[in-house]
């Protein structure tokens, strides 16, 4: 993935988090957004606006997406494949 695509993934995940963003990866408040693509933390505060039916659909999504469909294998995906499976639960259809 390019870096601009991640910035774009960035801002994605970030308004689907509720922030309102601009272009320049900052919000309505001249804070920076997390860098969602690229930090683990950062994808551990956005699962936290799931509920549990979304949760499950973003598990399974992982799973899927990172191997053998296993239901734990997505311990192991990266920021990037978590940012793209919550944008695809959150839209409720595969971006990957």
């Amino acid at each position: 993935m390019s870096d601009n695509e991640k910035q774009q993934l960035r801002i994605k995940v970030a308004e689907l988090c509720g922030l309102r963003v601009g272009s320049t990866g900052f919000d309505q408040h001249s804070r920076q957004i997390p860098d969602y693509p690229n930090d683990l933390n950062a994808c551990a505060e956005f699962k936290k606006t799931m509920t549990p039916d979304q949760r499950y659909r973003y598990c399974n999504i992982l799973s899927n997406e990172c191997g053998t469909g296993a239901t734990d294998y997505h311990i192991f995906a990266t920021a990037e494949q978590r940012c793209l499976a919550f944008v695809a639960t959150m839209k409720g259809a595969s971006v990957l």
